[in-house]
């Protein structure tokens, strides 16, 4: 828990604004680093606190209640003038940490995870290891995530990704 507050608790400046809401995404929701590099401005609703995105790899689409930490991220980015108003969300960082017109590719948010996680001591992670962070706080509060409780039909469907008469189970 600890390590994971140190993860969105970084620099104000631009790079450390998207970093925090790179994070915030990771560990929060659980995103998957591909779901995380389509992520649009439009995507979010602040006003309505949500966040619609698409989920290729299982083929849907979905639609979130912000968690707090998420929306402080958001809020703090969309408002800094650091994100650009349309297109990808999160920016590529140049040389000195100045950001790019760019949108983060999979192996750049692969890397700055990294280079983060190294940064407060941890070594040996990946992005994809803040989805199992996230996975596993939901399973312990018995929810899914958006907050439902989880539908597990047998032991053995526990991993399942597919949807079950319009909810989805954890871990998905």
């Amino acid at each position: 828990m600890e390590q994971t507050k140190e993860l969105k608790t970084q620099p104000d400046t631009p790079q450390g604004r998207r970093d925090v809401l790179l994070m915030a995404l990771l560990l929060d929701l659980g995103l998957r680093v591909g779901e995380v590099v389509l992520l649009e401005v439009a995507d979010f609703n602040l006003k309505e606190n949500i966040l619609h995105f698409d989920r290729p790899k299982v083929g849907i689409d979905q639609t979130h209640t912000l968690p707090a930490d998420l929306k402080t991220a958001v809020a703090a980015w969309l408002s800094s003038g650091d994100c650009a108003p349309f297109g990808p969300v999160l920016r590529e960082s140049g040389k000195g940490g100045r950001l790019t017109e760019s949108g983060m590719s999979e192996r750049a948010i692969t890397t700055r995870v990294l280079t983060l996680e190294k940064a407060i001591g941890v070594f040996g992670l990946s992005a994809h290891d803040c989805r199992h962070y996230w996975a596993t706080q939901a399973a312990k509060r018995g929810t899914d995530a958006r907050g439902e409780p989880c539908e597990y039909p047998s032991p053995t469907d526990k991993d399942d990704y597919r949807p079950t008469t319009g909810t989805y189970r954890c871990c998905g």
